[in-house]
């Protein structure tokens, strides 16, 4: 286990192989922020955010509701400065905007960081938008940490 992913309130492991797992048919992707711990969230003055080293731009790969891999975009972001809530996402899929979000959907999304462990563990969000069907291309657009696509 390398990390966690939040879904839905609960917590299940990311593996090494899910950020390599190629999407099954019928899967459906929604996009993701993911966080990169450079410290533990342990210790005076440590806040989750603190302990964060870079923030991502992510697509969570869905199959039966339940998330069978994650691809990350190529910016690492470091979240000094960088409103999450503000962070806008427009997921398109086969060249059509399908859907529209910022961070604030999740609340605070480094609230998924809550008992997310120590140095080196990447922590995934639950989804920004609602999941949409993989067709021949899928990606998710981000205001500051890039683009993934599928």
């Amino acid at each position: 286990m390398i990390g966690l992913i939040s879904r839905g309130g609960t917590r299940t492991p990311l593996t090494e192989a899910m950020l390599t797992a190629p999407a099954s048919a019928g899967s459906l992707a929604q996009p993701v922020l993911a966080f990169l711990l450079g410290d533990a969230i342990a210790g005076p003055g440590v806040t989750a955010l603190s302990a964060v080293s870079h923030v991502y731009g992510g697509l969570a790969i869905l199959s039966d509701g339940e998330v069978e891999a994650v691809r990350l975009g190529p910016v690492g972001v470091v979240p000094a400065g960088l409103d999450l809530t503000l962070e806008a996402v427009l997921l398109e899929a086969d060249g059509q905007i399908v859907d529209t979000a910022t961070g604030a959907a999740l609340g605070h999304p480094a609230d998924a960081l809550a008992n997310a462990g120590g140095a080196g563990r990447l922590v995934v969000t639950d989804g920004l938008t609602p999941p949409a069907a993989i067709g021949r291309r899928i990606a998710a657009h981000f205001t500051h940490l890039g683009s993934v696509t599928l």
